[in-house]
């Protein structure tokens, strides 16, 4: 799926979500989280990444991870992990915090010298490398 095509997924998903909450909330939503770090530093020969993604209050469940998707564009792997999480009502409050889950995301093929995007946002941003 290319950057344009994965664009409207998002945005489709994102105008879904919000008829849910203009209608009271409840239920669930399938969103993109956004990756914190890569940790340990991926290495060419690798074929997975070690990620740390940051989940909000609303993603309840032990494991909220849905799917994660690897998708290489030229010299660089774009990487989007989706959680599920609970569709907050109207008049609910919701706190702040956060918490991270490990996620390990297989790639098709060896990283090589690839730079990883994160695509939570719509956009690529550089994933920072902990410790590196």
């Amino acid at each position: 799926m290319g950057f344009p095509a994965r664009l409207r997924a998002v945005a489709a998903t994102m105008v879904a979500a919000a008829a849910v909450v203009a209608c009271g909330g409840g239920g669930e939503e399938v969103v993109p989280a956004p990756i914190s770090w890569l940790s340990p530093a991926p290495r060419p020969v690798d074929r997975e990444l070690h990620a740390t993604i940051s989940v909000g209050v609303l993603a309840e469940a032990a494991d909220p991870v849905v799917s994660k998707e690897a998708v290489r564009a030229g010299d660089r792997v774009e990487v989007t992990v989706r959680v599920r999480q609970r569709v907050p009502g109207s008049r609910e409050a919701i706190a702040g915090t956060v918490r991270t889950i490990a996620v390990t995301i297989p790639l098709a093929e060896p990283l090589g010298d690839a730079t990883v995007y994160d695509m939570s946002s719509g956009s690529p941003n550089p994933v920072s490398v902990l410790g590196g």
